[in-house]
């Protein structure tokens, strides 16, 4: 979040989740339901200034891959309104309680792409086209 609570930059991350499923396909609403909790977020080593106006919406594909296979890709517009449009309805979800976004927060605004499962040794790159990528090995 930039000073005057615009979009100061957008870059790929890694999200950690500790969770179990027990449906036979991963869904987003079963890691909420179970109260899946966020065990940590990857960041790139380095995140260039936003490239793009942030009510634009982001084009170029997002692509996953496990020990250099991919394993999901899409394109990244695939959250409604992309970024700025997950920022809005956090911002006035806030609002409602009499909070709000500060300054140097980093907020995670979604993906288009599925929740993938990783194992001890498995080495995972997540590349936004045209934003850059991060990765990271899972050691435990």
């Amino acid at each position: 979040m930039g000073d005057e609570g615009q979009i100061a930059q957008v870059f790929p991350v890694i999200e950690l989740h500790n969770y179990v499923f027990r449906g036979k396909l991963p869904t987003l609403q079963e890691l909420v339901a179970n109260n899946g909790i966020n065990a940590g977020v990857v960041l790139p080593l380095t995140a260039a200034e936003l490239p793009w106006p942030g009510d634009e919406a982001l084009t170029g594909r997002l692509s996953v891959q496990i020990n250099g296979i991919c394993i999901d890709q899409g394109p990244m517009g695939g959250v409604p309104g992309g970024p700025a449009g997950s920022l809005r309805w956090l911002a006035g979800h806030l609002n409602d309680y009499g909070l709000r976004l500060s300054p140097g927060q980093l907020i995670l605004t979604g993906t288009p792409l599925g929740l993938i499962r990783v194992q001890p040794g498995d080495h995972v790159q997540v590349t936004a086209e045209g934003f850059g990528d991060v990765e990271a090995t899972i050691l435990s």
